[in-house]
C-alpha cells in the first residue's frame, strides 16, 4: 500500500488526492512491457502463401461472380433472343421465351415460321435496339413494356423475371397471341375448317376466333351444303393484322341457279331425289350450289287428272339458270310389238280367240312407262344414297331385279361412282299373259367417277314387269345392251 507523502495517511486509489491533508496524488504511470520477437524466416514465408491464395481464390470468386453476372444479364438474354430470331432457330428460342397465353402451345417448328414471319417481313426494325429499351423502360416502372410493330400489333412484352439463385437480375420476354378468325362467302351451309390440328365448324360466315402464334398459316376448308360440297385451299397473311387480329377470308366457287320453267308449281328433283318443295316454293332459285357440283336436275308436274308430268333431265355443268320444261303436247304412243290393235277395253284375263294374250291397254301403257321411268330414277337415288326407300315402291324386295340393283349399288358405292338420269325413252311393249309384261326402253345416264371426270353412256333394256293388286312392278333385268 502507498501513503501520502505529505502526511502519511494511506493513498486511496480511487482518488486524485488526499482527503486528510488535500495533497494532490502522484501520478503513477503504466509501462507496459512490449516484447519483441523475432520472427523466424518460415513463419514469414507461411504468411505470403496465405495472402497469395486468399487474393487467388478471391479472383476466382470475383471473376465467376463477373462471368455469371454477365452470362444471365439481361442484355446477354435480349442478344440470344434477337440472335435466334434472326436465324430462325425454333429449338434455340424455344428454351429463352414463353407465350402470354396459357393455352397457346408452342414447339421449335412454330417458332421457327414466327422468326421467318418477324425477320422477313422487317416486322420489326432493330430488335435489339427495342427490347434493351424496353427493358430499360421496364426497371423504370416496374411495369411490362409491349413491343409492337409498324401496324400498331403487339409482338412481344418484355418485364422483371425470377432473380437467377436470388441474386442475378432477370429479363422476360413473352410472345403475344393473335385472334385468327375466318370469314367465307357461304351463309348457310356448313363450313369445316382445319386449323392448327383443330376442326372449327363455321355456320354463319365467321366463327370465334382462335389464338396462334403470329404466321403464315395454311389449309383446307369445306363446304357441305344442300346441293354438294367442296374442299378448297386457304392461306392466312398474318401482315393483314391489326391489333392483334387477322381475317382471314375463304371463298367457295358457289353461284345461286335460277330455275326456268312452264309450270313452276312442279316439285323439284335433285339427282332423282325429291325436294319435297315446289320450284315456286324456291323462288326458283337454288342457293350456294358448287359450281363443280355432279347434280342433275328434273321436275314432277301432277295434272289435274293425276298423271305425273315429267320434265327433261338437265345435267348441271356451272350454268346460271337451267331449263326445266314440260312437254304440252300428248307423246306419240310407244310403237307396240304386237301387230293386232290396242284393245279398249279392259279385258286382262285369259286369252283371245286366236290363243294370243290380250292386247296392251292404253292405260296400261302410261302406267307401265311411269312405273319403269320413276324405277330408273329410285335406282340412281339407292346407287347414289345407299337408300333404297324409293325404290322399293317400283319394285319387289324378293325380285331378281332388286337384289341384283343391291349388289350394283354396293359395287359402284365401293368404287365412289355415282350416277344420274339423263333421258327414258319407252320403245316396246309386249304382253306376256294377263299380269305379265316384257317392257323395253332406251335410257341414257350420265357417270361421275371417282377422278372428277364424267362420261354419258346410252343403253337399251329390257325388263320384265309384274302387275298385283292393279301395280305394276319391275320384276327381273332380261337384257341390257350398251348403245
Amino acid at each position: 500500500m502507498d501513503f501520502c507523502t505529505q502526511c502519511g495517511s494511506p493513498i486511496d486509489e480511487n482518488r486524485a488526492f488526499c482527503i486528510h491533508c488535500g495533497e494532490p496524488y502522484p501520478v503513477k504511470e503504466k509501462v507496459e512491457d512490449i516484447e519483441t520477437e523475432n520472427e523466424s524466416p518460415a513463419r514469414s514465408r507461411k504468411i505470403r502463401v496465405a495472402i497469395i491464395c486468399a487474393l487467388f481464390m478471391g479472383g476466382i470468386l470475383v471473376g465467376a461472380h463477373l462471368f455469371i453476372a454477365h452470362t444471365f444479364s439481361p442484355e446477354s438474354y435480349i442478344e440470344q433472343v434477337t440472335r435466334a430470331i434472326q436465324e430462325g432457330d425454333g429449338e434455340a428460342l424455344s428454351g429463352l421465351v414463353s407465350v402470354s397465353n396459357e393455352k397457346v402451345d408452342i414447339d421449335k417448328e412454330t417458332l421457327k415460321d414466327f422468326s421467318l414471319y418477324i425477320s422477313e417481313n422487317n416486322q420489326l426494325i432493330d430488335l435489339s435496339k427495342q427490347l434493351n429499351a424496353g427493358w430499360k423502360e421496364t426497371r423504370r416502372t416496374n411495369l411490362a413494356f409491349k413491343i409492337k410493330d409498324e401496324k400498331g400489333n403487339v409482338i412481344f412484352t418484355i418485364d422483371r423475371g425470377d432473380k437467377k439463385w436470388g441474386i442475378y437480375k432477370q429479363a422476360k420476354i413473352e410472345i403475344v397471341p393473335f385472334q385468327q378468325s375466318f370469314a367465307t362467302n357461304i351463309g348457310k351451309g356448313d363450313v369445316e375448317v382445319e386449323v392448327e390440328g383443330e376442326k372449327l365448324h363455321l355456320s354463319t360466315g365467321e366463327e370465334e376466333p382462335v389464338l396462334i402464334i403470329p404466321r403464315k398459316l395454311s389449309g383446307t376448308a369445306s363446304f357441305k351444303g344442300k346441293y354438294g360440297s367442296q374442299t378448297v385451299p386457304y392461306e392466312t397473311n398474318p401482315l393483314s393484322g391489326k391489333a392483334n387480329k387477322i381475317v382471314s377470308d375463304i371463298h367457295f366457287q358457289v353461284s345461286d341457279v335460277r330455275i326456268a320453267t312452264n309450270h313452276e308449281d312442279a316439285i323439284l328433283y335433285v339427282n332423282g331425289k325429291s325436294t319435297g318443295k315446289s320450284i315456286k316454293e324456291m323462288n326458283s332459285t337454288l342457293n350456294e350450289v358448287p359450281q363443280d357440283a355432279s347434280l342433275s336436275f328434273h321436275a314432277v308436274y301432277k295434272e289435274s287428272g293425276g298423271t305425273d308430268l315429267i320434265s327433261n333431265v338437265v345435267a348441271f355443268n356451272g350454268e346460271e339458270e337451267i331449263s326445266l320444261e314440260f312437254e304440252e303436247e300428248k307423246e306419240e304412243e310407244p310403237r307396240l310389238r304386237q301387230e293386232f290393235p290396242v284393245s279398249q277395253t279392259d279385258d286382262s284375263t285369259g286369252q283371245s280367240e286366236a290363243g294370243r294374250p290380250p292386247a296392251v291397254l292404253e292405260q296400261e301403257v302410261d302406267e307401265l312407262f311411269y312405273t319403269l321411268e320413276n324405277y330408273f330414277y329410285a335406282s340412281v337415288e339407292a346407287i347414289n344414297t345407299g337408300d333404297f326407300t324409293s325404290v322399293q315402291r317400283y319394285t319387289f324386295t324378293d325380285s331378281p331385279a332388286y337384289l341384283e340393283l343391291v349388289d350394283y349399288a354396293q359395287y359402284l358405292q365401293g368404287k365412289n361412282i355415282k350416277e344420274s338420269v339423263v333421258a327414258v325413252d319407252l320403245i316396246e311393249i309386249d304382253r306376256l299373259d294377263g299380269e305379265n309384261y316384257e317392257v323395253t326402253a332406251s335410257t341414257s345416264y350420265e357417270i361421275y367417277y371417282n377422278d372428277g371426270t364424267t362420261e354419258i353412256k346410252d343403253f337399251r333394256e329390257t325388263f320384265h314387269l309384274k302387275r298385283t293388286m292393279k301395280q305394276f312392278g319391275v320384276y327381273q333385268l332380261i337384257e341390257t345392251v350398251e348403245q
